[in-house]
């Protein structure tokens, strides 16, 4: 045997084992995600991250080019997730690793209003209110109570939503609302008015903001409403009694020391007068708006909150208590709600 035959045999031995070596290595690859939204924009917020088969996680580091990386992932059966919370959607898909580099194209599609767990957003319901009120400015009239019942239907927005595609965590309904104030006017007279009003309303109800929002039977949210109507102001006087002195003139008889003769006397005496029983009307065009607070119990449709709200009365009179017209009155109203969603 020569020396080359010698020397050749080990080499041999040891090119066959790191080949054997390597066959029994795990083949490893680079994976790019390429993660975009409806449409086909880029995902700039968006979470990739892969599950391993052997039960490891990890997450993609975005790249210029603005694909997310995987580097060195081993052969296998993983579990790809991508998540957007702008969007509010997430992709979950398993994909086959076999030790080549390799890109993978992940859409996300901004989710169906309807396929959204909001059991709060019905199409109808129902509210009453109270609240007190004061007039800005200068008026004849100062402050009152007011109670209210309106009927809202929340069809106007779920359609809206629905076409535009957003998440419903918003909710636009349409209304008509009766409602009734008394009005402090004075110790003589009351001041009633009656008004019908019609506009929107909108909530928006927090999600994932607050920790109220994370309990599956109560939603924290903010109500606000534009509306529009008519009132008629009813003023009615009360009743009161006062004395007035009259004078009256009577014959008397008197003697003057020959015959008795006749003589005209004028003498006071008081009449107790009643005043009150009328009443007067007027016509006022309505424009408000009011935001506040709600907190709603999602299982059983109930729902509490308070408003701060203005409106404004455009009337030829002022309220009918006197002649003196006016353009506008202004009035601040501060509400208490309770409503019921069907």
């Amino acid at each position: 045997m020569n020396l080359y035959q010698r020397l050749s045999r080990p080499a041999m031995g040891l090119a066959a084992a790191i080949l054997l070596l390597a066959g029994s290595l795990p083949a490893l690859a680079v994976l790019k995600v390429d993660a975009t939204g409806p449409g086909g924009q880029p995902l700039p917020n968006a979470t990739v991250s892969i599950q391993l088969e052997s039960g490891g996680i990890r997450t993609g580091q975005k790249d210029e080019s603005g694909l997310y990386i995987f580097p060195d992932l081993p052969a296998g059966f993983h579990n790809i997730q991508v998540t957007d919370t702008t969007l509010g959607a997430t992709e979950n898909r398993t994909i086959s690793v076999t030790g080549r580099d390799q890109t993978i194209k992940v859409g996300l599609d901004r989710p169906g209003a309807l396929s959204l767990e909001y059991p709060e957003l019905s199409r109808y319901g129902v509210e009453a209110s109270v609240g007190a009120s004061t007039f800005l400015g200068d008026s004849p009239i100062d402050s009152g109570l007011e109670f209210s019942l309106l009927g809202r239907v929340a069809l106007f927005g779920v359609l809206i939503n629905n076409a535009m595609n957003w998440p419903q965590s918003d909710n636009f309904y349409l209304f008509l609302a009766l409602s009734s104030i008394n009005y402090d006017a004075g110790s003589n007279y009351d001041v009633t008015g009656h008004s019908f009003y019609a506009g929107v309303g909108w909530y928006l109800w927090l999600t994932n903001n607050h920790p109220l929002s994370h309990n599956s039977k109560y939603r924290l949210g903010v109500a606000g409403r534009l509306y529009g109507g008519y009132t008629r102001a009813k003023i009615e006087w009360r009743g009161q009694s006062f004395d007035v002195v009259e004078q009256y003139d009577v014959v008397e008889s008197y003697f003057d020391g020959i015959g008795y003769r006749d003589q005209v006397v004028t003498r006071d005496r008081i009449v107790t007068h009643q005043s009150g029983g009328g009443s007067e009307t007027d016509g006022s065009i309505i424009l408000g708006g009011s935001i506040g607070p709600r907190l709603r119990n999602v299982n059983s449709r109930w729902d509490i909150g308070a408003d701060l709200g203005g409106r404004v009365y455009l009337s030829p009179y002022d309220f009918g208590l006197d002649d003196s017209g006016y353009d506008a009155r202004f009035e601040a109203l501060v509400t208490a709600n309770i409503g019921y969603s069907f």
